[in-house]
């Protein structure tokens, strides 16, 4: 029998960064957000899913759309809901999958108890059907967030049970991982039974219900799309938006405006995020789309804005920022650039006087300039007769091209007018126009009209012009304070000649309020003059009281070493500005600083200690090391996070040490020492795996799972690991001998790279050069007598070489170690079976069998048992058992003639048991079975001539010349075979 090294490794699923992680549910905060397995009769959380349901019934009917029984109460008294749905695609080292996950929440209003199995739940995706797994992530590709908190797929149970009493509401989690990847969006069906009834969830029309989106287009030819959500956004209903921008592609539309309702739910941060990078890479075409965790929109959508977007999210930063929008009409206007001035004059016209709302605005803005001087009188008819603010103040913006009296009496008229918005819009209009009648009347407003002089000043300001120039001093010299400030900025917008001499007279006052804006001012000039200004003033304060936060704003951003001294002694007067003078230093600072701000250190808040931290660090490295161990006595959590950090972010050896000796310190039950060990993962040493492996393997079970986590990111983030990953890759791809070479590379610099022993052990077992596989397994469990599948793969490569008591020993410890991996008592059978000692290989086979039916090895051993037992008949009835899912595996087709060899050998040794025309006629077709499935294994890719040669199970067929003619067969050169080759390592 062979044992089927490559298969073996196969039905592990063979993982090279694998290591073994405890599973844990998702928190209790998680949980209680939805109705508990058990059910509940709380009369809010009925009402709650009673409203959600409604909605969908609403929201279909007005889709004039069907509404499915299976969301409606009307039709079973019972309906299914599937909350906080979550689909995404993520990347797992070079493969890229999908996954779907929610809480499916069944309410019960029937008279009867329902009850079905969660697990027998069924997921369609476009048709392809997928059944429950459980999910094994061992290094947290599939994550998901709610909350703006992360969770691990592993976290999720579900359960084998629900039952839904009557009158209550039950949820539990379902999880689908590993989906086929793609961009696209596919139709989603769950499909179960409840007692005899089948039950189906379109899941796709229920979120497309949930969301609530209205669309139209508006503009000239409907050039620009709004869509509106009303309702609630998810992960899976993100779809029904991309959905309609392909329908708008399609129909040629490039711009499209997303508003958020007033009344529809925030989404989750991480779906703002979504929609802020959508907006952002809108028109780009970038390539990284692709890899998305959730679908891009339509490349052919060359802007995205969004309105009355939720929240302040600003997570994508970059030369791209998002088109956000505090108003629908902001959006319009911002996305129709470019759209007013180029479209034929009387379509310009007819969207002014009959257009869209949003049309009418933009047209104005956009389009007055090449309006005739006759439209003027429709202009203002929009300004005094119109209800719509916003169509009021484009048409205010418009009058900018209007340069007649009539058109000035206005703008003056709504520049006093007590609806600010309006104001400000008569303002802008006077103050950007192209024509010198409205600047001379914004001029002459600032001078006669005193109630809204800062407002005319911060106009000027924004629109500087040299008319303007000499009032503006004025202003700036005498007067309100808040007009003298708008007045300082408007002369530095146009550069004015006097503006530092003014702003010298302001800082010779100590009484003058407008200081801080001075040396703002000033701070903002490029001359060295201006720098010097700044400087001495913030040495002067700090010389004559404590020091304010714009002096040490100064003493910062210019780096003003001669305030060291002068600051030092303010360290030791508790004020609320300290932190800030410690800040200060640590930016500045030298080495004069660390003492003092050492002995000041028990006596500082949190937040200043870890200031001082930081800049210990930053200063001397060696003194940091030496005062990290002091400092984490204080267990005060922060300032552990930040000794972590700092000491993660030194490469020397002597980091390593003091963190272990930290380790070392801290007793198991300490919050903190969980954290230093994983914080050791991020150094790729010698001396930092050692010590997590001796941790690992000799301390409590938390301590254990810590260490176990930090060891794996301590080879994750080596910096070979690319190399290593390009191994992986060639040796996926077959060509073994050149991964052999990648991996020998990453040896060369980093010997004791476990992924990488493990890897090139793989590769050479590839090129059947078994005994140098052997040497990279033996040295990698020198290194980690506890790594992952080393000691059971040690074993099987020891019987690939026929040395079978020493395998025994290995696969021994294999099983010691991972009691529930049916591959090792498969192997360990196979070694029993080499020895001859058959009954425990049989229970070997047998054990494997009740862990894993599927296994094939197993299968095959158990087989062979019985048929070494006589047993004919059982044997081949389960060789046929496992020709349903095995029947084109070349180690299959082996191990069956080896049964059958085995059983003919018992027909031969046992002539009693049968007639003598019977004996003779079952050696016959089981020696004519045997070679037919020795034949096929050659035909499946089988190849080893060596090992055929001596096994014992086909001593029985060595005297037939069709024996010898098969091994000739088998040591004829043929292509590598590709399914040996093709191995699932995972990076």
């Amino acid at each position: 029998m062979k044992l089927g090294l490559q298969q073996s490794i196969r039905a592990l699923t063979f993982c090279l960064l694998l290591v073994i992680s405890q599973t844990a549910w998702a928190d209790q905060q998680l949980e209680e957000e939805f109705p508990p397995v058990e059910g509940t009769g709380q009369a809010e959380v009925l009402e709650k899913y009673r409203a959600k349901f409604e909605q969908l019934s609403t929201e279909l009917s007005a889709l004039q759309l069907k509404i499915p029984a299976s969301i409606s109460l009307k039709t079973d008294n019972f309906a299914c809901y599937f909350d906080a749905p979550y689909f995404a695609q993520y990347r797992n080292g070079n493969q890229q999958y999908r996954f779907l996950i929610g809480r499916l929440v069944i309410l019960n209003e029937s008279q009867q108890e329902l009850s079905f199995n969660p697990r027998t739940v069924k997921l369609s995706v476009d048709g392809q059907e997928y059944e429950y797994q459980p999910v094994e992530d061992y290094k947290g590709h599939a994550t998901f967030r709610r909350q703006n908190r992360h969770y691990n797929l592993t976290e999720l149970n579900v359960p084998e049970s629900i039952t839904v009493s009557p009158g209550k509401v039950a949820s539990c989690w379902i999880v689908f991982n590993e989906l086929d990847p793609g961009a696209d969006t596919p139709q989603l069906d769950l499909n179960w039974k409840i007692g005899d009834r089948p039950v189906s969830l379109n899941l796709t029309l229920s979120a497309r219900a949930q969301i609530e989106w209205r669309q139209e287009q508006i503009g000239p030819h409907g050039i620009i799309a709004v869509g509106t959500i009303h309702g609630e956004v998810n992960p899976l209903n993100l779809s029904t938006i991309i959905n309609q921008m392909v329908d708008l592609a399609t129909k040629k539309v490039a711009r499209v405006i997303i508003h958020f309702d007033e009344q529809a739910p925030d989404p989750d941060p991480h779906l703002q995020q979504w929609f802020e990078l959508a907006s952002r890479m809108a028109g780009q075409n970038s390539t990284q789309q692709s890899t998305w965790e959730f679908p891009p929109i339509p490349s052919l959508i060359q802007e995205l804005h969004l309105s009355n977007f939720p929240g302040n999210s600003n997570y994508y930063s970059g030369n791209l920022a998002a088109n956000k929008h505090t108003s629908l009409n902001e959006a319009y206007v911002a996305a129709s650039h470019g759209i007013y001035q180029t479209i034929p004059l009387k379509d310009l016209i007819e969207e002014i006087r009959a257009g869209h709302p949003l049309s009418k605005c933009a047209a104005l803005i956009y389009g007055a300039i090449r309006l005739p001087r006759s439209f003027y009188q429709e202009i203002a008819d929009i300004i005094t007769h119109s209800e719509d603010s916003d169509l009021q103040k484009a048409a205010l913006t418009a009058l900018a091209e209007f340069p007649q009296s009539q058109s000035l009496e206005i703008l003056h008229q709504y520049a006093l007018d007590s609806n600010e918005e309006l104001s400000q819009a008569a303002l802008i209009s006077l103050g950007s126009s192209r024509f010198p009648q409205h600047h001379q009347a914004l001029l002459k407003m600032l001078q006669n009209e005193e109630s809204i002089q800062q407002q005319i000043v911060k106009t000027m300001a924004n629109f500087p012009r040299p008319l303007w120039s000499e009032t503006l001093e004025r202003f700036a010299r005498e007067g309100d304070d808040e007009i003298r400030q708008e007045a300082l900025r408007a002369l530095d917008s146009l550069g004015h000649p006097d503006l530092r001499s003014i702003l010298t007279e302001i800082l010779e006052d100590e009484d003058d309020p407008l200081i801080t804006t001075a040396l703002e001012i000033l701070s903002g000039q490029d001359d060295e003059q201006s720098r010097q200004l700044v400087i001495n003033y913030a040495l002067n304060q700090i010389r004559h009281s404590y020091p304010e936060p714009q002096s040490l704003t100064t003493i910062t951003r210019f780096r003003v070493q001669r305030a060291i001294p002068i600051l030092l002694p303010y360290l030791n007067e508790e004020h609320a500005h300290r932190n800030q003078v410690v800040q200060t230093l640590t930016t500045v600072g030298d080495n004069r600083i660390i003492e003092p701000l050492l002995d000041l250190y028990p006596d500082l808040n949190a937040a200043e200690q870890q200031t001082v931290l930081r800049a210990i660090a930053t200063i001397d490295e060696g003194r940091f090391l030496k005062f990290a161990p002091e400092a984490l006595k204080s267990n005060e959590q922060q300032n552990i996070s930040v000794i972590i950090s700092l000491l993660q972010g030194s490469a020397s050896q002597d980091a390593v040490a003091t963190l272990i000796a930290m380790i070392e310190e801290l007793p198991d039950e300490s919050p903190s020492k969980s954290s230093l060990i994983r914080s050791l993962g991020g150094f790729s040493n010698h001396q930092s795996r050692t010590f997590l492996t001796k941790l690992r393997d000799n301390s409590t079970e938390q301590i254990s799972r810590s260490a176990a986590a930090a060891l794996e990111t301590s080879y994750s983030r080596s910096p070979l690991s690319h190399i290593y990953q390009q191994a992986l890759s060639t040796l996926r791809s077959g060509k073994a001998d050149l991964a052999v070479k990648q991996l020998t590379l990453v040896l060369d610099s980093d010997p004791i790279y476990p992924q990488a022993l493990q890897a090139r052990a793989q590769a050479y077992q590839n090129l059947s050069d078994y005994e140098a596989a052997l040497a990279d397994y033996l040295t990698l469990l020198k290194i980690d007598q506890k790594w992952p599948a080393a000691q059971g793969s040690t074993g099987q490569l020891l019987t690939s070489l026929s040395r079978f008591e020493e395998a025994r020993g290995y696969l021994n410890t294999a099983i010691e170690q991972e009691p529930e991996k049916a591959n090792w008592y498969s192997s360990r059978g196979h070694v029993y079976s080499m020895l001859e000692q058959f009954p425990e290989a049989e229970a070997d086979y047998r054990k494997a069998l009740k862990i894993d039916p599927d296994l094939m090895t197993a299968l095959t051993g158990v087989a062979l048992s019985l048929a070494i037992n006589g047993k004919i008949d059982e044997a081949i009835e389960q060789l046929k058992q496992g020709r349903e899912k095995h029947g084109d595996d070349s180690i299959f087709a082996y191990n069956a003639a080896c049964t059958y060899a085995r059983a003919m050998e018992y027909v031969v040794q046992h002539p009693g048991e049968f007639s003598p025309e019977e004996h003779k006629a079952q050696i016959d077709r089981l020696r004519d079975s045997a070679f037919e499935e020795l034949d096929r294994s050659v035909e499946l890719g089988y190849q080893d001539s060596k090992w055929t040669q001596d096994d014992p199970d086909l001593k029985s067929l060595r005297d037939d010349p069709r024996f010898a003619k098969i091994l000739k067969t088998m040591n004829e050169p043929k292509p590598e075979d590709a399914k040996t080759l093709g191995l699932e390592l995972k990076p």
